[in-house]
């Protein structure tokens, strides 16, 4: 699993250089892999209501000794692990 606090910000760099912020929300394992959900931090107020931050679910891996980070694009994924993180994240205690 992750090393990771629940709503501890951490910056990814992209394959292009260019680096987001993202805040931690929680892991979980789904068909022997594990996956991470994360919100992207916004700049300003006003960018909490735009549409790009959404929840990002990301594939969790190993490289080079370091954790490696993949962006989930397939919908056969999607939709159960974002059940998933929802349950984790917004589900009743």
């Amino acid at each position: 699993m992750l090393d990771l606090r629940e709503n501890e910000v951490i910056t990814l760099t992209a394959t292009d250089g260019s680096e987001i912020e993202l805040e931690y929300m929680a892991c979980a394992q789904y068909e022997g892999q594990t996956y991470a959900a994360f919100y992207p931090v916004p700049e300003n107020d006003e960018d909490i209501l735009d549409a790009d931050y959404d929840m990002l679910i990301l594939r969790v891996s190993e490289e080079d000794g370091a954790q490696a980070f993949d962006l989930v694009e397939e919908e056969d994924l999607l939709e159960p692990l974002g059940e998933i993180f929802m349950d984790l994240i917004f589900g009743e205690e």
